[in-house]
């Protein structure tokens, strides 16, 4: 749904001429899309609808994610609407680098999101008390990690610490390699410390010691992994 290149659009109030932000959504698109967020399910139909309305609305990229991880990560979200909104997140995803002015946006964008869907996603699965939904909901949260990696859409340290993010559970380490880990991390100054949760997608907000946190839950759950 390509959009044809435009010059700022303009409206006339009592003769005075005002330029609207193309940056931005308007309040009734961002009220259309949040309708949408509402509605949304798992069927075609529906994906496709808003994967539509985010390329129309390319430009506004980082207000289209913002709305978009904000409607995922919700407390309250059921977990067949919060896996639609996964699906949505992944379909433009798919399609940013269509030939659609600013569409390689969304990369940007949500990447600077991710970690955060991805915490949500770990405290829904954790909330989950049957065995097989659960197991489904991995599988389909796994599915989409895949397809991020085939798509080459992220660095792959990125896409494990998201992975890790989503299946952090308590490590079985002993504490020597609990404290190895701990040190290292205490090495690193705050600034170091909120790229590596960057670079590992991780939320990097909290400041030097919930990174630190962070970085170290993951650290040990990606050794105690591996040693499987």
């Amino acid at each position: 749904a390509k959009r044809p290149d435009a010059s700022p659009a303009r409206a006339t109030n009592g003769g005075r001429s005002r330029v609207f932000d193309e940056t931005r959504l308007t309040a009734s698109e961002a009220e259309a899309f949040s309708g949408l967020l509402d509605t949304l399910t798992l069927e075609r139909r529906d994906i496709e609808r808003g994967m539509v309305f985010a390329l129309d609305r390319a430009e506004a990229a980082d207000d289209v994610a913002e709305l978009l991880v904000d409607a995922l990560a919700a407390d309250e979200t059921a977990v067949a609407a919060k896996t639609a909104r996964l699906f949505l997140v992944s379909d433009i995803l798919h399609n940013c680098g269509a030939p659609v002015r600013n569409a390689s946006a969304y990369r940007g964008a949500f990447q600077a999101r991710l970690p955060r869907a991805f915490e949500s996603l770990r405290s829904t699965l954790r909330g989950m008390t049957s065995r097989i939904a659960r197991e489904a909901f991995k599988k389909r949260v796994g599915s989409v990690l895949a397809a991020w990696s085939d798509w080459y859409l992220f660095q792959s340290e990125f896409l494990r610490g998201l992975e890790a993010s989503f299946l952090l559970e308590t490590p079985d380490v002993t504490a020597e390699e609990l404290d190895v880990v701990r040190r290292e991390i205490d090495a690193m100054d705050a600034e170091a410390r909120e790229r590596a949760c960057r670079a590992k997608g991780l939320v990097a907000d909290g400041g030097a010691e919930a990174c630190a946190a962070r970085l170290v839950a993951v650290e040990m759950h990606l050794r105690n992994s591996s040693a499987r």
